[in-house]
């Protein structure tokens, strides 16, 4: 073997290590790098927008200067199989702002004169879609994403699901995660990974005057598990060496791994990620809040969308 292929094998398995204030862990950098194939960004986009989505084949936006920036919210959306079918999982708070925001725009309709009462009741009209996007964009919002039942004691989890065709996740690139597998979540867990496309993280480059191309890239956090092995909603918390500023608003709906070496499957799904704001917060401090989504709890909320 060359010294350059040699050089080239070694980075290739190289090991991802972190350290902080309370842990050290070595992951497997090849089994690290493929965790961001199992979720995308899920926006919420007008209708005006799509237009020119649909033409161009690309992630392309004209109101990103809007009065209203809540117009172009976006969150994260997961992929599992099982058993042959393939599903989308995200939370429930991504998709009530989808429907508030369709909601206000009846109303808006009704207050401007545009529509009676009577019109506006039976008026199934759509001004925001859901949208996933890579180099072309899917319209989601025909989808019936569900919202699992509360398990006594707790409330119904800010999770929404629904099934999916597997052709949408395979054409743009994405590999959903299979919960079949036979790798049970490990004992005394220390770290867990979290992944998602937070939205100060969205650039935008101008492609002519009207229009401009969006780029979303994904974040990836390892932090640690405030229980070794989560038996309901945890959470990951490290106090890191350095102040970053910290608002990870976008990743709701991304997956939380497990992760030995070089397995590793789903635990849970980010469903907030308190920031600075709050006085007990410095920029130091890492959270991420998750619902816990092992397999066979996935499973049951499948159960519940077959019914």
């Amino acid at each position: 073997m060359t010294k350059k292929k040699a050089q080239k094998k070694k980075k290739y398995f190289s090991n991802v290590e972190s350290k902080n204030k309370n842990t050290h862990f070595t992951i497997r950098r090849k089994t690290f790098n493929k965790l961001h194939k199992h979720c995308v960004s899920l926006w919420i986009a007008s209708s005006t927008e799509l237009i020119h989505l649909n033409e161009s084949k690309t992630p392309i936006s004209i109101d990103l200067s809007l009065k209203k920036p809540t117009q172009i919210r976006s969150g994260t959306l997961t992929f599992v199989t099982t058993q042959g079918k393939y599903y989308g999982i995200t939370c429930n708070h991504v998709i009530k702002q989808l429907e508030i925001q369709n909601n206000n725009t009846i109303t808006e309709f009704l207050e401007q004169g545009l529509i009676d009462e009577k019109t506006a009741v039976n008026l199934d009209y759509k001004a925001y879609k859901l949208v996933i996007s890579t180099k072309k964009y899917t319209d989601l919002s025909n989808f019936n994403f569900i919202q699992p039942n509360a398990q006594y004691p707790h409330d119904k989890p800010d999770i929404r699901i629904a099934k999916l065709d597997k052709s949408i996740i395979e054409g743009i690139g994405k590999v959903a995660i299979d919960i079949d597998c036979k790798e049970e979540v490990p004992e005394n867990l220390q770290f867990a990974i979290a992944l998602g496309f937070p939205e100060n993280l969205k650039r935008q480059i101008s492609l002519d005057k009207s229009s401009h191309q969006i780029l979303m890239p994904h974040n990836t956090i390892i932090a640690e598990l405030q229980s070794n092995t989560p038996k309901e909603r945890f959470t990951l918390y490290s106090q890191l060496d350095v102040e970053i500023e910290r608002n990870f608003s976008g990743m709701s709906g991304g997956p939380i791994f497990w992760m030995e070496k070089m397995n590793y499957n789903i635990l849970g799904i980010i469903y907030e990620s308190p920031n600075t704001q709050y006085d007990a917060f410095t920029k130091k401090d890492l959270m991420i809040c998750g619902e816990l989504a092992t397999p066979s709890i996935i499973k049951k909320w499948i159960n519940e969308l077959e019914i």
